[in-house]
């Protein structure tokens, strides 16, 4: 679409990015970290999501996720 309607992509992915970074991680997040938590060693994410949420959960940060296809976020 950036070729075709570079307006048009450009527009979508702002809204994105705004949804992404106002967004809060929902509690599907919180508690698999808590349950991570409890484990040994931890807990380490990967994961394809693209909104930075795993980064944002208390009990993860980012040196415990791997975004393999990046983040909008940063």
């Amino acid at each position: 679409y950036f070729d075709y309607d570079p307006r048009l992509a450009w527009a979508f992915w702002k809204f994105r990015h705004q949804a992404y970074t106002h967004g809060a991680p929902h509690d599907g997040y919180r508690l698999l970290a808590q349950w991570g938590q409890k484990m040994k060693y931890g807990c380490f994410s990967v994961t394809s999501n693209i909104d930075g949420h795993w980064e944002r959960t208390e009990g993860i940060g980012e040196k415990r996720v791997y975004e393999c296809h990046g983040a909008l976020t940063r």
